[in-house]
């Protein structure tokens, strides 16, 4: 108890290879829970829940000798460095050689354990920063007091970390020489860079703030720019109280190179922008309404020609712009999610004109548009370029052969409310016409001959907001869900709510679209199977690979599905980590019964899994357990939307009845 301090730990075997562990943290550090990941013999993953002391999330432990541990740490959240090496010199006395020269640069902490709630680090800052001496007074759980020796920097004298939550620390800073902004909420999102939500609407408005530390006078500022202006770097030069002057890397978008502020009011902040490149404005008068709405009268009538962009800062990662676009495309509403410095991405509704959800624009001429597509929704190609041939029929030549493999896609629209696709659809999925019948302004029926494949016909899109679109879909064929509602959180990210309790079961499916050929889920699994990640590699038409993260529960690395038939899937899995069958053969014998023969008689023993599916709130299984675990039946009773009643007769084994 005099170096670490806790006193019990409480260990909750939550799953074979996963132990939680509930910590009696008064004494010391303050963590709750710790999950043991028993990755490899040598190697334990750690997933804390020690947000009141450090916050990060995974220790990676590599037991090189008694006296040496090192640690691979998930730091993104913190400090950024990438190893520590403990070396217990004396009970009291621990050092810390660490590498994280690339962000803060010293290379030695020296942890003087004075007392259980006072914890003094002598630390080699030669490099950057120039305090000396550190002292953490725990006053709380979640509360630390810093008194910093750092006088040469910026000038105050103590920072008090509340850790309101997990992802963020809230910093009240005696600020009185330097800003004057009341509360800094650190977000350790990566290595490099430290995001900070800011109160600092008294300033200029924007939330996040990445910094990166150049220099003294100099600091350059990765910002995320979607709520303001769109660069991708900014170097701040503090020439003057109410003028700072910005060299801003983003000239291959818009082309300026320098932007100065000038602070006329609180409300209105006046930029003289060296435009001479692209747009051709003169001057950008910001004027703040509302704290979630900026009014910009633009002068860029050589462009597109509206005259006023009613920016509506509706969320931290996307603008809405209210557009006077009477002119140009006709649409309402155009979401500008500027992620990264290449391209700008656009969340139009524009369900009146194709229906897709995100264009990145390339302007490469002026007859000539350049979109990158997110096909995660739609069709699935990587580049659409349009050639306004004539008014009623645009040419779009596409490159996404490697997905579904036609290359022309001409659309005619036949009347306003009917858009006719002509496809060659020859390679993947094999309809050859869609036609996209636009009932009601948030309805989109879509009659499509796929028949070949998954064998639903009718796609119903109801655009119930514009993040929101909820699929009634026509499922009786195959897997049996009645709805998907897809959330647009961000660009890569999809969320879909599945109701599929028929099935399997779990609630939410985030789709990461890495790349064409590679899709990454990550699934709220805690109801059934227990993954966290699975990678869907679409190897070929018949056979897709999926490596799948799920060591917690089952353990196995790469499962691929060999479609040999409508009704039978055969799943060849890489078992040699835990369970170890070779082959499980999906038998969909009927609407409610699925059959699964599996050879895995190397550990439980059991070969065939009968999955009679009673009602919608009951799933009752049959299995062959002679071998190992002993029960015959279980039923799962989905009591309620977080609860799961399983009668179980395993009497054989351990004995209850009802988990």
């Amino acid at each position: 108890s005099r170096f670490i301090g806790y006193r019990c730990v409480e260990l909750h075997f939550v799953a074979l290879r996963y132990v939680q562990l509930f910590i009696d943290h008064r004494g010391f550090i303050g963590y709750w829970c710790v999950e043991l990941h028993f990755v490899a013999l040598r190697y334990v993953q750690l997933f804390k829940d020690y947000s009141g002391f450090i916050g990060y999330r995974c220790v990676e432990l590599h037991f090189v000798a008694l006296r040496y541990v090192q640690l691979f740490i998930d730091y993104s959240r913190f400090i950024g460095y990438r190893c520590v090496e403990l070396h217990f010199v004396a009970l009291r006395y621990v050092q810390l050689f660490i590498d994280y020269s690339r962000f803060i640069g010293y290379r030695c902490v020296v942890l003087h354990f004075v007392a259980l709630r006072y914890v003094q680090l002598f630390i080699d800052y030669s490099r950057f920063i120039g305090y000396r001496c550190v002292e953490l007074h725990f006053v709380a759980l979640r509360y630390v007091q810093l008194f910093i020796d750092y006088s040469r920097f910026i000038g105050y004298r103590c920072v008090e970390l509340h850790f309101v939550a997990l992802r963020y620390v809230q910093l009240f800073i005696d600020y009185s020489r330097f800003i004057g902004y009341r509360c800094v909420e650190l977000h350790f999102v990566a290595l490099r860079y430290v995001q900070l939500f800011i109160d600092y609407s008294r300033f200029i408005g924007y939330r996040c703030v990445e910094l990166h530390f150049v220099a003294l006078r100099y600091v350059q500022l990765f910002i995320d720019y979607s709520r303001f202006i769109g660069y991708w770097c900014v170097e701040l030069h503090f020439v003057a109280l109410r003028y700072v002057q910005l060299f801003i890397d983003y000239s291959r978008f818009i082309g300026y190179r320098c932007v100065e502020l000038h602070f006329v009011a609180l409300r209105y902040v006046q930029l003289f922008i060296d435009y001479s490149r692209f747009i051709g404005y003169w001057c950008v008068e910001l004027h703040f309404v509302a704290l979630r709405y900026v009014q910009l009268f633009i002068d860029y009538s050589r462009f597109i020609g509206y005259r006023c962009v009613e920016l509506h800062f509706v969320a931290l990662r996307y603008v809405q712009l209210f557009i006077d676009y009477s002119r140009f495309k006709g649409c309402r509403c155009v979401e500008l999610h500027f992620v990264a410095l290449r391209y700008v991405q656009l969340f139009i509704d524009y369900s009146r004109f194709i229906g897709y959800w995100c264009v990145e624009l390339h302007f490469v001429a002026l007859r000539y548009v350049q979109l990158f597509i997110d096909y995660s929704r739609f069709i699935g190609y990587r580049c659409v370029e349009l050639h306004f041939v004539a008014l009623r029929y645009v040419q779009l030549f596409i490159d996404y052969s490697r997905f579904i493999g036609y290359r022309c896609v001409e659309l005619h629209f036949v009347s306003l409310r009917y858009v006719q696709l002509f496809i060659d659809y020859s390679r993947f999925i094999g309809y050859r016409c869609v036609e996209l019948h636009f009932v009601a302004l948030r309805y989109v029926q879509l009659f499509i001959d796929y028949s070949r494949f998954i064998g639903y016909r009718c796609v119903e899109l109801h655009f119930v907001a514009l993040r929101f679109v909820q699929l009634f879909i026509d499922y009786s064929r195959f897997i049996g869900y009645r709805c998907v509602e897809l959330h647009f959180v961000a660009l890569r990210f999809v969320q879909l709510f599945i109701d599929y309790s028929r099935f399997i079961g779990y609630r939410c499916v985030e789709l990461h679209f890495v790349s064409l050929r590679y899709v990454q889920l990550f699934i709220d699994y805690s109801r059934f199977i227990g993954y966290r990640c699975v990678e869907l590699h679409f190897v070929s038409l018949r056979y897709v690979q999926l490596f799948i993260d799920y060591s917690r529960f089952i353990g196995y690395r790469c499962v691929e599905l060999h479609f040999v038939a409508l009704r039978y899937v055969q799943l060849f899995i890489d078992y040699s980590r835990f369970i170890g069958y070779r082959c499980v053969e999906l038998h969909f014998v009927a609407l409610r019964y699925v059959q699964l023969f599996i050879d895995y008689s190397r550990f439980i023993g059991y070969r065939c899994v009968e999955l009679h599916f009673v009602s919608l709130r009951y799933v009752q299984l049959f299995i062959d357990y002679s071998r190992f675990i002993g029960y015959r039946c279980v039923e799962l009773h989905f009591v309620s939307l977080r609860y799961v009643q399983l009668f179980i007769d395993y009497s054989r084994f351990i004995g209850y009845r009802c988990v």
